[in-house]
């Protein structure tokens, strides 16, 4: 069963990973007929010395590390909560899985 998922994985993934990689390493200019300008890592290099891009992954940075930290306690706080409860125990956890369930009906 794992080998059709991996190939479907693979047919679809691959095409917009190889393009972002092209689209990574050329300069598209803005005239329409232009054709693409080759450039290497030339844009991963002027990326690593932009302040706004430096800054925006610090930023980035600190937000993850506050969102992480702030479900972990959450999830702790929760788990110990509900460790004490005994009376209605499972409509509390139901009513706590129900959002993550949410989304795969959704999905379909």
């Amino acid at each position: 069963m794992i080998a059709p998922s991996a190939a479907l994985f693979l047919a679809v993934g691959t095409g917009p990973f190889l393009y972002a990689l092209y689209a990574s390493m050329h300069s598209f200019p803005s005239e329409a007929d232009a054709a693409p300008e080759w450039r290497g890592a030339g844009n991963f290099i002027d990326l690593s010395r932009d302040p706004q891009f430096l800054r925006s992954m610090g930023v980035t940075g600190v937000v993850t590390v506050l969102a992480v930290a702030l479900q972990l306690g959450l999830g702790f706080v929760l788990a110990l909560a509900l460790n004490r409860v005994h009376r209605g125990r499972g409509v509390i956890v139901s009513l706590l899985l129900i959002p993550s369930a949410i989304a795969p009906i959704v999905a379909g």
